[in-house]
């Protein structure tokens, strides 16, 4: 293994001058989506990328058909030694310019939003970073919390007295400021791609590239402002066009999606699992429940409008991405998407037959079926072992795998999985034909939204999600 070199002065500087190109095309691709998709009423006209006379909010800008437009500071670090907090932020003079670039800016008025981009990590031990709000990146409303004695109320006067302001007016850029932090280069070109690909656009990392150093090239001669024309031309000339854009939906239970505030519509549960960690978010924790998660996903075509075509992101589990699928099936007219690590996975990808194999067991006696989809891993035995233990009324239990093999790479890209998923539900048709079905989900998401897609012509499913070891819950049930 080659060990790393320190970087540069002029190696740091060009990482800085990437990591801002690298957000002004996301901003580029967030313009392009809303004027394709028609999916807000006051989108992005144009993206400034070091625009004259608006001062610290000069790195990316977005201009909208209407007021508020939003202001951003891009900073990179090539380490993580000095973290985001009130030190970081005096010391860099970050939070003083911010004040006087948002007081400049609505001096006549006009509201505005201001954002910091980052990829340095929060400092947990500061109290108004720490009251951070992970879906929208904001410090308020906790930050305005508690009285001017309380740790709060005393942090609220520093981080004023650095902003050389009062507190009232501290909060007045707090509930107009963004602070993107921990924003790696990693996630932040996964964001990229996923946004190239809802547009219909090439995806892969050389695309990726391309968008980037199109807007480094606008800037170095002298094009500050990059219109949405100039945007589509530019896609024309780097050759991009792969297909026609999506619509996006995005459920997050696991994490923040990062993206969320892009998609038509916007499901976030993470608040609402058990678990203080993304390993650990498995199921809803009381007061919620799976009926409560089900009811928000069964919202989501009645907030589509006459959208068909849908690109499912987010992160969630097996069971929530099945219901999912089955609320966008191909039966009611939409074509579905997903990204599957680096690969986009669709519902239109032609199918071959004879890809999948199955085994059959006994069960006591009982009226339903159990369907183990047993791809990822060799998981069937402990699953069968709940199935028993749980006394589950059913009278035979199918274990399905794929013809390749089991494992992590059982599923090889989008045409196999659009395959496999059909093979699946024609091989539950032929096998169910009186009772319930109950489904095991052993695999990857992409292939259970993929499932629930084309999950119709069935009897009720009841679809359970993995607790851990050989531990299963009943998630939802599923007319079909």
């Amino acid at each position: 293994m080659t060990r790393n070199e320190m970087p540069s002065a002029s190696g740091v500087r060009i990482a800085g001058d990437d990591y801002q190109w690298l957000n002004a095309w996301r901003s580029c691709l967030e313009a392009l989506h809303e004027d394709l998709t028609g999916s807000t009423a006051n989108p992005i006209v144009a993206v400034g990328v070091e625009e004259p006379d608006v001062g610290n909010g000069d790195d990316v800008v977005l201009h909208r058909t209407q007021p508020p437009n939003t202001y951003t500071q891009v900073k990179y670090a090539v380490d993580n030694r000095t973290a985001v907090n009130l030190e970081y932020l005096t010391t860099s003079g970050i939070l003083r310019k911010m004040y006087r670039t948002y007081a400049g800016l609505t001096e006549d008025g006009t509201p505005v939003e201001m954002r910091l981009i980052t990829n340095r990590n929060a400092d947990p031990n500061d109290i108004l970073v720490a009251d951070r709000d992970g879906r929208d990146g904001r410090l308020l409303p906790r930050a305005a919390q508690g009285g001017h004695r309380s740790a709060r109320g005393e942090a609220r006067a520093s981080w004023a007295k650095e902003a050389e302001t009062d507190e009232d007016h501290l909060l007045d850029l707090l509930a107009h400021l963004q602070f993107d932090i921990a924003y790696d280069i990693e996630r932040l070109q996964k964001d990229i791609s996923l946004l190239m690909t809802a547009n219909g656009l090439r995806s892969d990392p050389a695309a990726v590239a391309l968008g980037a150093d199109w807007v480094s090239k606008q800037v170095m001669e002298g094009r500050r402002r990059l219109t949405v024309d100039h945007i589509k031309n530019a896609i024309d000339t780097l050759n991009l066009q792969a297909g026609s854009p999506w619509t996006t939906i995005s459920v997050a239970t696991i994490t923040a999606d990062y993206l969320a505030e892009k998609a038509a519509v916007s499901i976030e549960w993470v608040d609402r699992m058990s678990g203080a960690t993304d390993w650990a978010r498995v199921e809803p924790a009381p007061p919620a429940t799976w009926d409560d998660l089900a009811t928000d996903i069964r919202s989501i075509p009645g907030r589509l409008g006459p959208n068909k075509r849908i690109l499912v992101t987010g992160y969630m589990r097996q069971a929530t991405g099945f219901l999912v699928g089955t609320e966008l099936r191909r039966v009611k007219g939409y074509e579905v998407g997903i990204r599957q690590g680096d690969q986009l996975w669709t519902s239109e990808e032609p199918i071959t037959n004879n890809v999948i194999a199955h085994a059959q067991e006994g069960n006591t006696d009982g009226p339903d079926t159990a369907i183990i989809v047993n791809f990822a891993a060799e998981a069937a035995a402990g699953t069968i072992e709940w199935i028993r233990e749980s006394v589950l009324p059913v009278s035979k239990i199918i274990t399905v795998t794929p013809k390749g093999g089991v494992g992590p790479k059982a599923v090889p890209n989008a045409a196999a999985a659009n395959s496999l998923a059909i093979a699946i539900r024609d091989l539950a048709r032929n096998h169910t034909r009186s009772g319930d079905l109950h489904l095991f989900l052993i695999g990857p998401l992409g292939l259970a939204v993929l499932l629930g897609h084309h999950w119709n012509r069935l009897t009720t499913t009841h679809v359970y999600e993995h607790l851990g070891v050989i531990d299963y819950t009943l998630a939802f049930t599923v007319e079909a």
